[in-house]
């Protein structure tokens, strides 16, 4: 369907579609595009043309006289995401407030708001452009690229419940870990320490992993992030490397069965990564 506003000729998207490229509006930034009065818009006709899957590289190494070359890895890019953003009857004082909100010094969460489950951590990085009729009232449109710091999307943020292992056998409790991202999922780990003693967690569906911190004190209170291996506790002046095994966890896709060993009070903060 295509209509005209201001002037403007352009096609208007699907209200209920379930594609990223079929939102009118979206999130960046935690701010939506309704409340900086844009919008996503589409100056084509026909059909839908998103990003299925990121760019890969393939790394191989050739040797002579052999015509077969050595599959030595891939790599894959960042995504990039083009944007056609609608805005009218903005002052100049708004506009420059557009600006500053699409450009940033740093990634921003980004996401449409039919798909807010699929986010993204975006920034502008340039060919933008600004379409208008010369009435400055009358807005425009401008088209730019956000470049993301993944080649996937993310799940929004989910923390899990808070198990209270304080009373736990010698046995261990098993506790279940869904994994329902595409990729391995390297969450963080926060845990209050009951009791002096250690803390071991074995995930039975990654080959046995076992993540260990010995000689914890009690009321202890320590964040582990295991994507980026850093452990952080709330004791002033005390570092917990010297503690640890220099295992750290990575849940599989899929269920993960998890055997916890020592008295804690736990709890898991994570994002999937998705692909396509």
């Amino acid at each position: 369907m295509t209509i005209e506003t201001d002037g403007w000729r352009y096609k208007r998207w699907k209200k209920d579609g379930e594609q990223v490229k079929e939102s009118l509006h979206f999130v960046h930034d935690g701010i939506s595009s309704r409340d900086m009065k844009c919008k996503q818009v589409s100056l084509d006709a026909g059909l839908y043309e998103e990003i299925f899957l990121p760019n890969k590289t393939i790394i191989e190494k050739k040797v002579r006289y052999n015509h077969k070359p050595y599959f030595v890895g891939a790599e894959y890019d960042p995504l990039e995401i083009p944007m056609t953003i609608q805005f009218e009857n903005v002052t100049d004082e708004e506009v420059r407030s557009i600006c500053r909100w699409l450009d940033q010094d740093y990634y921003k969460e980004f996401y449409f708001e039919n798909r807010p489950e699929r986010r993204f951590y975006v920034i502008y990085s340039g060919d933008s452009r600004l379409l208008h009729n010369g009435i400055r009232d009358s807005g425009g449109i401008v088209s730019l690229v956000f470049r993301t710091n993944n080649p996937f999307s993310y799940s929004p943020v989910f923390v899990s419940e808070t198990y209270d292992l304080s009373v736990n056998g010698t046995n261990g409790t098993d506790i279940t870990f869904v994994n329902s991202g595409d990729l391995p999922c390297k969450p963080i780990l926060e845990f209050e320490k009951v009791g002096n003693g250690d803390l071991k967690i074995v995930n039975m569906s990654n080959a046995g992993q076992e993540f260990e911190l010995k000689a914890l004190l009690s009321g202890e209170k320590i964040r582990v992030d295991n994507h980026h291996k850093e452990i952080e506790t709330d004791i002033v002046g005390t570092y917990r490397y010297d503690n640890h095994n220099d295992v750290f966890l990575e849940m599989l896709r899929g269920n993960n069965y998890l055997k916890v060993y020592g008295n804690v009070k736990m709890r898991f903060v994570y994002q999937f990564e998705t692909k396509g």
